[in-house]
């Protein structure tokens, strides 16, 4: 039986722990069991409903919202007007625009607009896997990948 604790969340009286529904896994609280099964999906585990980006954190997302209302736009490209909330993502928008990209591959020179992009494209050279599986121990380069995977285990 699960009853609600002074801070609100449910923690369980007996041996019925609040189970992980992707490994044997189980927790004590709620809060435990949801934020493990976050690890299941990489490191990308909230997801905007309009356009299904992916991020690792609730904050990140909440940020990314304001991408989908204009208003909070300020930031303008000269060359094509599309808005930006930020001005860092306008420097990065730019830099397309112009075809600058300052990011150079170690492996075989490739150049990219963000760092971000960089260090995904390495980890083909290098064959590192930062996203496992936590069922099967299969490793994947990004953390979408891993997503879809997961889908082979829970039949989604």
């Amino acid at each position: 039986k699960a009853v609600k604790h002074s801070i609100g969340e449910k923690i369980l009286l007996d041996e019925n722990k609040f189970k992980c529904k992707y490994c044997p896994k189980a927790f004590t609280t709620e809060k435990y069991r949801d934020s493990h099964m976050k690890s299941h999906w990489g490191e990308n585990a909230f997801q905007c409903k309009t356009c299904n980006k992916s991020f690792i954190a609730k904050s990140h997302l909440t940020e990314h919202m304001k991408f989908h209302n204009d208003s909070s736009k300020k930031f303008l490209c000269s060359e094509c007007g599309q808005r930006f909330i930020r001005n860092d993502n306008l420097v990065v928008h730019m830099r397309r625009h112009r075809g600058e990209k300052p990011f150079k591959c170690k492996f075989c020179g490739k150049g990219f607009t963000r760092t971000t992009d960089l260090t995904v494209h390495e980890r083909y050279h290098t064959g590192e896997k930062t996203h496992l599986c936590v069922i099967c121990g299969r490793g994947f380069g990004r953390a979408y990948n891993l997503t879809v995977h997961m889908r082979t285990h829970t039949g989604e």
